[in-house]
Formats: C-alpha cells, structure tokens, sequence
C-alpha cells in the first residue's frame, strides 16, 4: 500500500514539478501555483520513506 503510494507521489512530483517549471519560463504565472500544489507529494514522500528533515 505505502509503496503505491510512493510511487504516485513520485509521479505527482515529477509532473508537477516540470510542468510548473515550464509555466514559469513562459512567464506564465500559473507554474507558481502549479509549483506549490505538488507540496503535498513532498510531505507524502518524506513521511513514507522517515525523512524527517525534509518533513519539516
């Protein structure tokens, strides 16, 4: 289950975060918030894998 969900965090970081980097180099202001919606993924990830720090 955790795994699964591992991996489509994972997945959600990685669009997320190149799409909102494209947004912004397009000077779109959308890729801001494209860029802080993937945060949630971050906090799923850093909480699967014991990664405190990142955590918060």
């Amino acid at each position: 289950m955790s795994e699964t969900l591992d991996i489509v965090a994972q997945i959600g970081i990685a669009t997320l975060g190149v799409l909102s980097i494209l947004l912004v180099a397009k000077k779109n202001k959308w890729g801001f918030v494209v860029g802080f919606a993937s945060q949630p993924f971050w906090y799923i990830t850093a909480y699967i894998n014991k990664q405190w720090g990142i955590f918060f």
